[in-house]
């Protein structure tokens, strides 16, 4: 009956550990996709500015809420802004929930930009007015939204890597060292008892000989 209680008891932690994992796998992928945005949002002013882009990128994301007039405005630079950041700290949290294992998150990041690359300007900009497709964008557009998606990839793999606890990890990617710790402990919970049952049951055994021993003495 202890060891059940006792195994009852380690499962209640673990779970109640993976909730406090989840939640805080949740936060570091916001965390990290926020800093990524900010990064990969520097590299695409700069890009405006030396010509790689036509447009402000912020000012392309403020049309899809506003007009194309207040869009080039100060107000729609910070609405452009606030929706780029708000998107990044989306796609953070998706990509913190699709990594297993801290090992090539960097990598993985980087092929997550790409793939980025090919649903937002490739896909999702066209189909709102937003982009032109891209065998329609020159050539230049096309490697600088590339590669600030790559950048932001990248960033974000690396960010998480280093502020995703292990055990964050584990929470999502099956057994971690954790679970595997406590499951151990139960188990020498339960040869603990099993070996306190054994000697009880031999103690009694043996005073049992005693009494038959006792018996023949009379």
């Amino acid at each position: 009956m202890g060891k059940i209680l006792i195994i009852f008891y380690v499962k209640d932690k673990i779970q109640k550990k993976k909730g406090v994992d989840l939640v805080e796998r949740f936060g570091t992928g916001v965390l990290a996709g926020i800093t990524a945005g900010i990064i990969m949002g520097i590299v695409s002013v700069l890009f405006f500015l030396v010509g790689v882009f036509d447009l402000n990128p912020f000012t392309v994301i403020a049309g899809l809420f506003m007009t194309e007039a207040a869009a080039a405005t100060t107000t729609g630079l910070l609405v452009g802004l606030v929706a780029h950041l708000a998107a990044s700290a989306a796609l953070g949290a998706v990509f913190v929930f699709l990594i297993k294992e801290r090992e090539h998150v960097f990598y993985w990041g980087v092929t997550f930009g790409v793939a980025l690359y090919f649903i937002n300007p490739g896909v999702v900009g066209p189909a709102v007015g937003m982009l032109p497709p891209l065998w329609q964008s020159d050539l230049l557009n096309n490697i600088g939204a590339l590669l600030v998606r790559v950048i932001f990839g990248g960033s974000l793999g690396y960010l998480v890597g280093i502020w995703l606890p292990e055990t964050a990890f584990a929470a999502v990617g099956g057994h971690g060292p954790i679970e595997g710790h406590q499951g151990e402990h139960v188990g020498h919970e339960g040869e603990h008892h099993h070996e306190e049952h054994h000697h009880e049951g031999e103690h009694h055994h043996d005073g049992g000989h005693e009494g038959e021993n006792q018996g023949d003495h009379k």
